[in-house]
């Protein structure tokens, strides 16, 4: 029996739900168009039923699912583990999302910054492998720059990623 993970991610045009073993491998993913109608709840919706026939067909496999992580595009808190702001979609705020994911799923649950996250991934899995320091930046659909720097193996919590939606939301409430 292998142990497995759920994850998910939400962006500006779409939804992702994958399943990843423990070292972070990528077994399988559906990538889903998000509806611009939408509000949160039917996305959240969408990403939990998609993550239900997943969980289905890897246990008849023998998979043990241990966690869910959520890649978040946009501003959360960790401490607090809730979302803040989403400039893709109305509505994040409003739910707690790791209380819905553990409902959802009986499983422990946290969410995170989608760039601390591919940050993160590229550190150990991909090109930053080895290294002491590496510098991520993504460039979103919504021109939402969010740059990470990777330190010592981990993410900073920090100067440019804190600066830009600073910058970007102060640019939004002026017009």
């Amino acid at each position: 029996m292998s142990d497995v993970y759920l994850a998910f991610e939400t962006g500006g045009t779409k939804l992702v739900v994958a399943v990843a073993d423990a070292a972070g491998r990528l077994i399988e993913s559906r990538v889903l168009r998000r509806d611009p109608r939408n509000r949160a709840p039917q996305s959240l919706a969408v990403l939990i039923e998609a993550a239900d026939h997943l969980r289905a067909k890897h246990e008849a496999n023998g998979a043990a699912f241990r966690g869910v992580g959520f890649g978040y595009g946009g501003q959360i808190s960790r401490a607090q583990q809730r979302v803040l702001r989403n400039p893709h979609e109305d509505g994040w705020e409003d739910i707690d999302v790791r209380d819905e994911l553990r409902r959802a799923f009986d499983l422990p649950s946290v969410i995170e910054n989608d760039c601390k996250l591919a940050a993160l991934a590229e550190a150990h899995l991909g090109a930053g492998r080895g290294r002491r320091t590496v510098f991520y930046m993504t460039i979103g659909t919504t021109d939402l720059l969010n740059g990470r720097f990777v330190g010592r193996g981990w993410p900073t919590h920090g100067v440019l990623h804190d600066h830009w939606h600073r910058h970007r939301w102060w640019h939004r409430a002026r017009g």
